[in-house]
């Protein structure tokens, strides 16, 4: 089975609701579908039970968070992949699957771009994910499919509340150097209204990001990263980037430099013989 396709779900009938007509609604058919629901007490459990043919398996108890949540569906998977795509959240479109899996892939990770709803805009992310980016951002989940493999040894860290996907992936990225692929095409339509989205969950996200990164990365390494995003907020890194990107002008601004160098170093010899 090429892909498992899993929906974390707490009291959100509605939003389940449009969640699994996009999934079932795909032309791409190779995936299995799992949803984790917390043991809600709306209509969630009946929406569940009206697509019994399209659902592979369900569970609804308490759990300890969406974490926990996610890696019940980790344990119940059997794809190669796996995209968690949860409650409110859409596939882009109906083909979105089949452009993704339309060709084969080997590697560890593939990652789109994501609309976000309702602020009705894209999110593109960068071919190439470099420390940097992933210092100060992350790639959403509803636009990442993970190979399996790649939780067999390791979950989502469920001592987190908010951070959990973007610590797998700064491990899987950076420290355990995964392959990845990016696919330029929307994945899907991010429900900008949950959790990790709300202002008191933003500062949440900042406490524990600051609480992680201790956790990897010795106290002279952050102090220099800090620095390194302090300038590059400045725009003396502004006018450095712009120079990189200008060859002629970048050519013209070092000759001068150099002009103006040895014309002091002419005057200085000057004046020690006068």
């Amino acid at each position: 089975m090429k892909l498992s396709v899993i929906t974390v779900n707490l009291n959100n009938a509605h939003g389940l609701q449009k969640t699994i007509l996009s999934i079932i609604s795909q032309t791409f058919q190779n995936f299995e579908y799992i949803i984790i629901d917390g043991g809600s007490v709306d209509d969630s459990l009946k929406i569940i039970k009206q697509y019994p043919d399209n659902i592979s398996k369900w569970v609804s108890e308490p759990d300890d968070g969406i974490y926990h949540a996610m890696n019940k569906g980790i344990r119940l998977a059997q794809g190669d992949y796996l995209l968690f795509l949860n409650s409110g959240d859409q596939l882009y479109a109906s083909d979105t699957l089949w452009q993704v899996f339309e060709t084969e892939h080997d590697q560890s990770i593939l990652y789109g771009n994501v609309w976000v709803t309702p602020e009705d805009r894209v999110i593109r992310y960068p071919g190439k994910l470099t420390m940097a980016f992933l210092y100060e951002q992350t790639i959403v989940q509803q636009s990442i499919f993970y190979r399996r493999d790649l939780f067999h040894d390791l979950q989502f860290d469920e001592s987190y509340r908010l951070i959990s996907d973007w610590i797998f992936l700064m491990d899987q990225v950076v420290f355990k150097a995964c392959s990845y692929l990016y696919v330029d095409l929307i994945i899907a339509n991010y429900d900008a209204t949950g959790l990790s989205s709300e202002k008191d969950s933003i500062s949440l996200i900042r406490k524990e990001r600051e609480l992680f990164l201790p956790t990897r990365f010795p106290e002279l390494v952050l102090d220099d990263f800090q620095t390194f995003f302090m300038l590059r907020k400045s725009e003396l890194y502004e006018s450095v980037v712009f120079l990189q990107r200008t060859t002629g002008l970048r050519k013209f601004v070092a000759a001068l430099v150099s002009g103006i160098v040895k014309c002091y170093k002419f005057f200085k010899r000057i004046e020690s013989k006068t």
